[in-house]
């Protein structure tokens, strides 16, 4: 037990906890694994992973600036689930930056065509990124303001 502001906190976490800081490792793994497949992709590689040629140009020719962006927000998600396991208070800030990098890169896909050419699905992957993105950067400031991360 710590004493916070005059409040008595128990800093023995829930196994919901865990559950969750496993389930964002492992989504955070996978951003990771997708960033990696995504920058050493080719035309064919695209196509046959079922794009179609057009929609395997317009992801490969991605400029260099969003591959950047689509890094800081994938390495700092995995960087930000590694703290929170670790229960260190810099988990919310960097799952916040994260969170803003996964901003920029929906609105760099928009501006860029490319949620137009690779259509609903990849909408509705980024659209699910975004919101777990923003429940992952709430739910670790929310833990640091419980004295659960340090």
């Amino acid at each position: 037990m710590s004493k916070i502001e005059n409040k008595t906190v128990s800093t023995t976490t829930s196994t919901s906890f865990w559950v969750l800081v496993g389930l964002f490792l492992i989504w955070n793994l996978l951003g990771a694994f997708h960033y990696l497949t995504s920058v050493n992709a080719t035309v064919e590689s695209l196509v046959a992973q079922g794009m179609t040629i057009k929609q395997a140009e317009v992801f490969y020719n991605t400029p260099s600036y969003h591959y950047a962006v689509f890094a800081l927000g994938v390495w700092s998600g995995l960087l930000g689930a590694v703290l929170l396991l670790l229960r260190k208070a810099w988990a919310a800030p960097v799952f916040l930056f994260s969170t803003v990098m996964v901003i920029v890169s929906f609105v760099l896909d928009a501006v860029g065509g490319n949620l137009t050419a690779l259509g609903l699905s990849y909408f509705g992957i980024m659209t699910f990124t975004l919101i777990l993105s923003l429940f992952e950067a709430w739910y670790s400031k929310r833990m640091k303001a419980q004295g659960i991360l340090r």
